[in-house]
């Protein structure tokens, strides 16, 4: 409830985001207890439908990818997208 009055009276959120998930953390894939993929297209729609000014959001669902194997591939991915203006890429 609090993120739902917050949202109401912000428009702007200065933020880079960086979202990954992986494509098996679903209940079908993994037997997990919720759909974490679902979760998070709905985390991110909820979030771009807000249209924040200052807020930047970069999301993925990892394909190949459960719990444990989404965490180096998102955090270097990440890192890569919050910084690339400094880390000159090829």
């Amino acid at each position: 409830m609090h993120f739902k009055v917050e949202c109401r009276r912000h428009k702007s959120l200065n933020a880079n985001i960086y979202l990954a998930t992986g494509a098996l953390e679903t209940k079908e894939s993994s037997g997990m207890n919720h759909n974490m993929v679902e979760g998070h297209r709905r985390f991110v729609e909820r979030l771009r439908s807000r249209k924040y000014q200052g807020m930047y959001l970069n999301d993925e669902v990892v394909s190949g990818a459960d719990h444990y194997s989404t965490f180096p591939v998102g955090l270097a991915k990440g890192l890569r997208w919050i910084y690339q203006d400094q880390w000159k890429m090829p």
